[in-house]
């Protein structure tokens, strides 16, 4: 029996290191040395890309490009409060994540990125700015505006207090979107061309649209006593898109 018990903790042992060795063969660690850092991704352009920041605005860009560049508008390198900023990126699993500590979780974040990129994203008093991304994205914010443009989804984007705003691009939608606030107006603003299956809702706000509607549900939500609820087609339809707001208006444009 004491045998085998040390037989076992000798394969514990040799699991936990080959374990440790798989990750730091699989994932890079990369210390930000300054202000602007350009990481060569190879070919593993379909990758998704994890930021998580605070008191500080995030902008994404989508470029035609095989590497992903960071800009950190505070970093210093002669700064200890100021130049702690790393990308862990793990090209077998596909993830790009970019961590921020001390002073630089303030700071705001731009990243150029391939168009090809999927997104993860949550901010805490901060903006999001979303342009040029063919992939899937998620964001979440807390007391912070949400802006994309010439985006094709699928997209969920969540805020609490801010604004959200969506310019899609003139192809196709072939993926859902899902757009919510708390406390903000939501406007997308689509090609003539659009098709899609459309819900939306605002308890203490207006609804209008410049795209024809196809309604399926009735003006007058929780009962017809508040708010405005429409369900129903825009063009030949297509894609779910939905829009929620408790207190603010939605709007839809015609780009």
């Amino acid at each position: 029996m004491d045998i085998n018990m040390k037989n076992l903790r000798y394969i514990w042992v040799l699991a936990a290191c080959a374990a440790g060795f798989l990750a730091s063969v699989r994932a890079d660690e990369i210390w930000l040395e300054n202000r602007r850092t350009e990481i060569d991704l190879g070919d593993a352009l379909d990758i998704l890309v994890v930021v998580d920041s605070s008191e500080g605005d995030l902008k994404i860009v989508g470029e035609d490009r095989p590497s992903i560049e960071v800009i950190v508008d505070k970093f210093s390198s002669f700064d200890e409060d100021r130049n702690r900023a790393k990308v862990d990126v793990d090209f077998e699993e596909g993830i790009f994540r970019l961590k921020t500590f001390k002073d630089l979780k303030e700071s705001d974040l731009t990243l150029l990125v391939p168009r090809s990129v999927s997104l993860r994203l949550r901010t805490r008093d901060g903006d999001i700015v979303i342009s040029s991304i063919d992939r899937e994205i998620e964001l979440t914010a807390i007391d912070g505006d949400i802006l994309l443009e010439d985006v094709s989804g699928g997209i969920v984007a969540n805020t609490v207090d801010g604004d959200i705003r969506i310019e899609l691009s003139n192809t196709k939608l072939v993926n859902p979107i899902s757009l919510a606030t708390v406390d903000g107006d939501v406007v997308m603003i689509a090609p003539k061309s659009l098709g899609a299956t459309i819900s939306a809702s605002t308890i203490d706000g207006e609804f209008d649209s410049e795209l024809s509607i196809q309604r399926r549900g009735k003006k007058g939500g929780f009962g017809g006593w508040v708010g405005v609820t429409v369900d129903g087609v825009i063009g030949e339809g297509g894609p779910s898109i939905s829009l929620k707001t408790i207190d603010g208006d939605i709007l839809i444009r015609v780009k």
